[in-house]
C-alpha cells in the first residue's frame, strides 16, 4: 500500500510541473547567423521534470527506509498479529493508522491530525519523514481503508469496523487450523513410518534369534546323534588300530595288535546294543504311560526320561497379593520385588507361629456375616451389608498405619465387633448347653457374667467390654482345667514293689502354671494372646491388623459354639443342598433320555446301502428313526432340567457354608472361589522349603480375565490334580464358567481405543467445517 501511494503521488507532482507554461529561453548569437531558433518543446520540459523525479523518488526512499526501521514489538498489544501486519509480514501506514485509532478509543473516532499526532508521538523513527509525505501516506492508507472496508467514517473520524475484524479472525482461525491439520497429519505419518521401521528392526531380530537358535540346536542335535557317535568312535578305533599296526614289526605284535583291535570292536557292539535297549525301553515307559496320574510321580517321571512339557503350558504368572485387588489393574506392581513390604507381610503367614494369618481370618469373619454362614441374614440388621473388597479396606487402613495416626479403629471393624459382644452377651436359655444336653451351673454362672456385660455395652465402650468378655473366658478355661488359683493337677508316682514310700501314690505334685499361660488366649506370641495384653494397656487402635482380626474370629467362633440351633441349621442347609444335587442329576438324566427318544442319535450313519456289482436288487434303507417322545414332553424336560439347574445355582450362594478350595495345582497350593463374592479368585500358595516346623503361606487373587487365562494355561493336565482344577475353572463343556464375572482388561483398552478414535474423528471434522466456514466468508 505505501509504495503505490508514494508512487501515485510522484507522478501527480510530475504532471502538474510539465502542464505549466515555460518562459522562452533567452536569444543565443550565433557567428554565423544572428536569428534566434527555440528549442524543442520536448527539449524544454526534460530537464526539470528529471531533476523533480529525482528528489521524489529519494524522499519516497526515505519514508520507506524509516517505516522499516519500525519493529514489530513496539506495536500495540491491543492488535493481533494477523492485523497489525500487511500480506507480505510488514509494517504499513495502514498498521500504524489502527494502531492509533486503538489506542485513543476515542467513542466518536479519531481524526486524520490526532491520528498523525498519536503516531509521530509513539514512532520517533518518522521525525526525518518528509512531513507532506507522511501527511500523503496516512492519508491514502485512510482512504484505502474505507473503501475496502476496514474502517467506517463518522463525519471526519474515523472507526474501526467490527464487521471486518471478525472476517480477519476467522479467516486467521481457519488457516491455523488447517496448519494444525497438516501438522497432525505430518506428525501421525512420521509415527507410523517409526512404527514400521522399528517393526521391521523386531522382526529381523527375531528372524536373526529363532535361526540362531534352530542352527544351534541343530549343531547339538548333530553333535549328540548316535550315529555321529558311532561313526568318531569307530574312526577312533580304526586310527588307533592303523598306528598300532604301523608300530608293529613282527607277526606276533601284528597278530595281538588284531586280537585286540577284534575284542575292541566286541566291546563297541555289546555298548551299542545295551544303548539301543536302554533307549528302547524307555520308548516302551514313554508309550506306555497313562494320563492323567499323580502329579508328583508325574514330574519325577518326566525328569528320569528326559520328556518336556507339552509346548501349550506356559510359565506361571505373578498373581497379585490379595490386598494389592485394591490397587487398580493399570498401576498395580508386576513383581514381588515392586510390591510394598507391608502388603507382602499382612498377606504372608508363618504357621508355626500359632497362628492362622490375617487374610484366613478375614476371609472366616466375611463368611460368618455376609458370606456362605451369613449370620446376618438370619438376624436382618445385625451389620449392615458388605462386600469383601470392603472389608480388605478396612483391613488396609489398620495395616498402612492410618487408623492409628487417626487414633480410630475402621467404623466397619467395629461395628462388627459391636455385633458380636451383642450377641454373646445376650444368652438364650438354650445357649451354653453342654454335649449330652444338660445344662450345668459352671454354664449358669457364665451367663450370669456375660449378661452383666451387657449392660456396659455400647458403641463407644465395646474395647472395655471386649476386654472384660476376653478376661472372664480366660478364667472360666483355666479355673476349669487346673485345681487351685494356679496349679496344674498332680501327677501320681507309682512306686515299684517293695517300696516303703507308699503315701508317694496318694501326694500330688502341684506345678506353677508357666508364664503368660491361657487356656482361651492362646500361647505366648500368638496375635490373640498379643492383643489381649496390649488391650489392657493401650487403646484398640494400637492393635495390629492380625490381633484385630484374630480377636474378632475368635468372637465368631465363640457365637457358633455358643449356638447349637445355628449348627444344627447348617447341618440342615448340608442335606438341602445335597437333595438339590440330587433332583439336579436326575432332571439332566431325565432330558438326556427324553432327548435321545425326541432326536435320535446325534450321529447316525448313513441310511442308505448302495447294491455290490451285478447285484440288481434295489437300494436297501435303513428304518428312518422314528420318535418315541413329543415336542411336549421333550420341552417339558427342558423347563425341568433348567429349573433344577437353577434352583442348584441359588442353592450354591445361600446353602454353602464350608471355605473348602475348589482343586489343588501340583504343589498342593489350594484355589478358592465364594460364591458371595465371584469377582475374584483365591489362591493359598505354600513357600515351604522342606521344613515342616515354619510353614509359610501367601494369599494371592486372580482378578482379571487375562490372569486367568494365563493360570489356566500354565496347569499340566496329565497329572490329577492340575486336570481336576482345570475342569473346575473351565468347566466340564469348556465355558468358562468361574471367568464370566472377573474383570476384561481386554475390554476397557477396546473401549479406550474406540474412545481415542471417536476423539480424533471429532477433532477432523471440527477442523474441515472451520476450512469451509473460512473459506464460505472469503
Amino acid at each position: 500500500e505505501p509504495l503505490v501511494t508514494m508512487e501515485t503521488t510522484s507522478n501527480e507532482a510530475v504532471a502538474k510541473a510539465a502542464s505549466k507554461p515555460e518562459p522562452d529561453p533567452p536569444p543565443e548569437s550565433t557567428p554565423t547567423n544572428k536569428t534566434s531558433t527555440p528549442l524543442p518543446k520536448s527539449a524544454s520540459i526534460t530537464s526539470p521534470p528529471s531533476t523533480a523525479t529525482a528528489t521524489s523518488s529519494k524522499s519516497k526512499r526515505k519514508s520507506i527506509s524509516a517505516i522499516s526501521t519500525i519493529k514489530q514489538s513496539s506495536i500495540s498489544k491491543k492488535i493481533p498479529p494477523y492485523l497489525s501486519r500487511s500480506s507480505k509480514g510488514g509494517i504499513t501506514y495502514f498498521t500504524l493508522v489502527h494502531e492509533a485509532i486503538v489506542d485513543l478509543a476515542d467513542r466518536t473516532g479519531s481524526s486524520v491530525p490526532a491520528i498523525e499526532k498519536y503516531i509521530h508521538s509513539k514512532h520517533s523513527e518518522l521525525e526525518t519523514v518528509n512531513p507532506k509525505m507522511f501527511h500523503n501516506g496516512v492519508l491514502t492508507a485512510v482512504k484505502s481503508a474505507v473503501k475496502d472496508g476496514k474502517l467506517v467514517k463518522v463525519k471526519c473520524s474515523y472507526k474501526i469496523n467490527k464487521d471486518w475484524v471478525q472476517k480477519e479472525k476467522k479467516v486467521f482461525q481457519a488457516k491455523e487450523a488447517k496448519k494444525k491439520v497438516a501438522e497432525k497429519k505430518k506428525k501421525k505419518e512420521a509415527e507410523e513410518e517409526k512404527k514400521k521401521k522399528e517393526a521391521l528392526k523386531k522382526e529381523k531380530e527375531r528372524a536373526a534369534a529363532k535361526a540362531a537358535v534352530q542352527a544351534k540346536g541343530s549343531a547339538v542335535k548333530e553333535k549328540k546323534s548316535p550315529a555321529k557317535i558311532e561313526d568318531k568312535v569307530d574312526s577312533k578305533l580304526k586310527a588307533e588300530f592303523e598306528k598300532k599296526m604301523g608300530a608293529a614289526s613282527t607277526d606276533e605284535d601284528r597278530e595281538k595288535v588284531s586280537k585286540e583291535m577284534k575284542e575292541a570292536k566286541e566291546a563297541n557292539e555289546r555298548k551299542k546294543e545295551a544303548l539301543a535297549k536302554k533307549a528302547k525301553e524307555r520308548e516302551d515307559r514313554i508309550k506306555k504311560r497313562r494320563f492323567p496320574m499323580e502329579d508328583l510321580k508325574l514330574i519325577a517321571e518326566d525328569k528320569e526320561l528326559g520328556v518336556k512339557r507339552p509346548g501349550d503350558i506356559v510359565r506361571p504368572p505373578f498373581l497379585p497379593f490379595v490386598l494389592q485387588s485394591l490397587i487398580s489393574h493399570d498401576e498395580r506392581p508386576k513383581t514381588k520385588k515392586s510390591t510394598p513390604g507391608s502388603m507382602v507381610n499382612a498377606c504372608s503367614t508363618t504357621v508355626s507361629a500359632g497362628t492362622r494369618g490375617l487374610i484366613s481370618d478375614v476371609f472366616q469373619v466375611y463368611h460368618f456375616f455376609v458370606g456362605d454362614v451369613g449370620y446376618a441374614r438370619m438376624e436382618h440388621g445385625i451389620v449392615p451389608k458388605f462386600t469383601l473388597n470392603q472389608l480388605l479396606h478396612a483391613v488396609n487402613e489398620i495395616v498402612s498405619g492410618n487408623a492409628r495416626k487417626s487414633r480410630a479403629v475402621p467404623a466397619l471393624i467395629s461395628q462388627m465387633f459391636l455385633a458380636s459382644l451383642s450377641i454373646l452377651t445376650s444368652p438364650k436359655a438354650d445357649d451354653w448347653v453342654s454335649d449330652d444336653g444338660t445344662n450345668h451351673s459352671k454354664w449358669e454362672s457364665l451367663k450370669t457374667d456375660l449378661t452383666k456385660l451387657k449392660q456396659s455395652l455400647s458403641a463407644a465402650s465395646w474395647p472395655e467390654t471386649l476386654m472384660c468378655y476376653m478376661n472372664a473366658m480366660q478364667n472360666f478355661f483355666t479355673s476349669d482345667a487346673t485345681r487351685g488359683n494356679n496349679a496344674w493337677p498332680g501327677a501320681p508316682v507309682i512306686m515299684e514293689d517293695g517300696d516303703d514310700n507308699d503315701m508317694a501314690l496318694e501326694e500330688e505334685i502341684e506345678n506353677d502354671l508357666p508364664s503368660g499361660y491361657g487356656a482361651y488366649v492362646g500361647p505366648l506370641g500368638c496375635p490373640l494372646n498379643r492383643g489381649y495384653n496390649k488391650l489392657q494397656r493401650h487403646d484398640p487402635w494400637h492393635l495390629s491388623a492380625d490381633e484385630l482380626m484374630a480377636a474378632l474370629r475368635t468372637l465368631t467362633d465363640d457365637i457358633i459354639a455358643m449356638k447349637p440351633s445355628m449348627m444344627k441349621e447348617m447341618d440342615d442347609r448340608d442335606q438341602k443342598l445335597f437333595d438339590l444335587l440330587k433332583q439336579k442329576k436326575a432332571a439332566e438324566s431325565q432330558f438326556r433320555k427324553v432327548r435321545f427318544a425326541y432326536e435320535g442319535p446325534k450321529c447316525p450313519r448313513n441310511r442308505s446301502k448302495k447294491p455290490e456289482d451285478g447285484d440288481d436288487a434295489k437300494e436297501v434303507e435303513k428304518p428312518i428313526f422314528k420318535p418315541t417322545a413329543t415336542q411336549k414332553e421333550f420341552e417339558a424336560a427342558t423347563k425341568a432340567r433348567d429349573k433344577a439347574l437353577d434352583m442348584y445355582d441359588k442353592g450354591l450362594k445361600n446353602l454353602v457354608h464350608r471355605m473348602e478350595p475348589i482343586g489343588y495345582d501340583k504343589n498342593h497350593n489350594g484355589v478358592y472361589f465364594f460364591h458371595h463374592d465371584p469377582d475374584s479368585l483365591y489362591l493359598e500358595m505354600n513357600r515351604t522349603q522342606n521344613d515342616p516346623f515354619n510353614e509359610i503361606k501367601t494369599w494371592h487373587c486372580i482378578d482379571s480375565k487375562p490372569l486367568f487365562d494365563a493360570f489356566a494355561s500354565s496347569l499340566d493336565v496329565r497329572g490329577i490334580r492340575e486336570n481336576d482344577l482345570y475342569e473346575q475353572l473351565v468347566g466340564e463343556s469348556g465355558s468358562s464358567s468361574l471367568k464370566r464375572n472377573l474383570y476384561d482388561s481386554n475390554r476397557k483398552e477396546t473401549i479406550i481405543s474406540a474412545y481415542q478414535r471417536q476423539q480424533a474423528e471429532l477433532e477432523r471434522r471440527l477442523d474441515n467445517a472451520m476450512i469451509a466456514s473460512a473459506e464460505s466468508t472469503r
